[in-house]
């Protein structure tokens, strides 16, 4: 009998698994993410295994690998994968078309074949990198916060303190540093983020300035790359703004993955430093949101109060918006983030945005935000009982059209 006659069939055994092998693989990660959805465990599970546990190793991790390096990670390897994806695919076409004489089917079905297997890969390794953390137990749960619709008095009396702040920290231009300011808010992060789990955290010192425009097109400040852990922010944006978006994009590298609540931690940690270009930046954040609630007349006055640099800083930031936006893709992107957000757990989706006042006014009866830090005399502010939150959602929903926002990171 010929021996290559009698090795055949197990030829054939060996191919086939290799065949198969990479489809199971990739089912193996594509059940693996259905399942973590149909399964989620419990916010306190997530809280202490993951959110103070597997997460602290991996931003340890991946804020000293940043450290290497002032270019960003993300910018490079996005493309770059993209590429030899395509690259590796028309090769494999070529090789089945000259090589082994093989229909163009089979090149189509190699595109099909690795999509669907780096695909699941990707999501599942997108929860286990950051993602997860959306189910994680609320902040207001975690700071046992009172979560109250603001009363337009309590709103002129914060605005007051507020505009305080920005008086007090208004620096000349020249001065401005947005490095410094940036590396204490992460310090003030650390500290405060680390108290509240009772687990130290590692964060980043620095953002990633992107191209000008790369988010503005779409409408967004700044984007946390989940997949290694790079807090990102529109190069575009003025000195005053990029501080208060890298605030917002820290905050997310903290784990904190909401982005109402990211906006929250990022007010808590920068008013919590004594860097005066940090107060200063996201103050006059807040500022401006917290305008948008008072009556046409009045938002007016309030605008004008501010000093002349404050409102040049917040003219310079609408035209540069205007000047990068392209409207029907941002309302497009935005539709497409609403629903991402739905998926993770965030049931207002984008208008969850709105929700950020909401536990500012929670953080300032509670003192865990001190606007009054160098003033004497401190206006009371009265704790109201909870009410439901949709109609001060909605008020502010117009007001955060160009706000400091992601993209969805899958």
């Amino acid at each position: 009998m010929n021996s290559d006659a009698q090795f055949q069939p197990i030829k054939q055994k060996k191919i086939r698994k290799r065949s198969i092998l990479p489809w199971l693989i990739g089912i193996l990660f594509w059940g693996i993410f259905f399942l973590w959805y149909q399964y989620t465990p419990n916010q306190n599970t997530i809280e202490f295994f993951y959110s103070c546990g597997l997460y602290r190793a991996n931003t340890l991790i991946f804020s000293l690998l940043q450290q290497t390096t002032t270019h960003s990670f993300a910018l490079w390897f996005v493309p770059l994968s993209i590429f030899l994806f395509i690259l590796l695919g028309i090769l494999n076409w070529i090789y089945i078309r000259k090589k082994q004489k093989k229909s163009h089917f089979w090149g189509i079905f190699w595109f099909i074949k690795w999509t669907f297997i780096l695909s699941g890969f990707l999501l599942v390794a997108y929860l286990f990198l950051w993602g997860a953390g959306y189910q994680r137990k609320p902040i207001e749960a975690k700071l046992k916060l009172e979560i109250a619709k603001p009363e337009e008095n309590e709103i002129r009396q914060i605005i007051e303190q507020l505009l305080f702040i920005i008086n007090e920290n208004n620096l000349p231009r020249e001065q401005r540093n947005t490095e410094q300011s940036i590396q204490q808010i992460s310090k003030s992060m650390q500290k405060i983020v680390s108290e509240w789990d009772d687990v130290p955290i590692y964060l980043p010192s620095r953002v990633r300035r992107t191209p000008p425009g790369l988010f503005l097109f779409n409408s967004t400040s700044g984007m946390c790359f989940p997949f290694t852990l790079e807090p990102h922010v529109d190069g575009a944006l003025p000195p005053h703004a990029f501080v208060s978006t890298s605030a917002h994009e820290l905050a997310h590298i903290a784990g904190i993955c909401g982005e109402a609540e990211a906006s929250f931690v990022g007010y808590v940690s920068a008013l919590n430093t004594d860097d005066p270009f940090a107060r200063y930046a996201i103050a006059l954040d807040i500022y401006g949101r917290l305008a948008s609630f008072l009556p046409g007349e009045e938002r007016k006055k309030a605008i004008e109060q501010l000093p002349p640099e404050a409102q040049q800083d917040l003219k310079e930031e609408r035209e540069i918006l205007n000047k990068y936006r392209v409207k029907w893709f941002s309302e497009l992107s935005w539709k497409a983030y609403d629903k991402y957000l739905k998926t993770q757990g965030i049931k207002e989706g984008v208008r969850d945005y709105g929700r950020a006042t909401n536990l500012l006014i929670a953080g300032v009866r509670k003192g865990l935000i001190p606007l009054l830090k160098n003033q004497q005399d401190s206006p009371t502010v009265i704790n109201k009982p909870a009410l439901p939150q949709e109609e001060s959602i909605e008020q502010l929903q117009e007001s955060t059209e160009n706000i400091d926002t992601e993209n969805p990171d899958i």
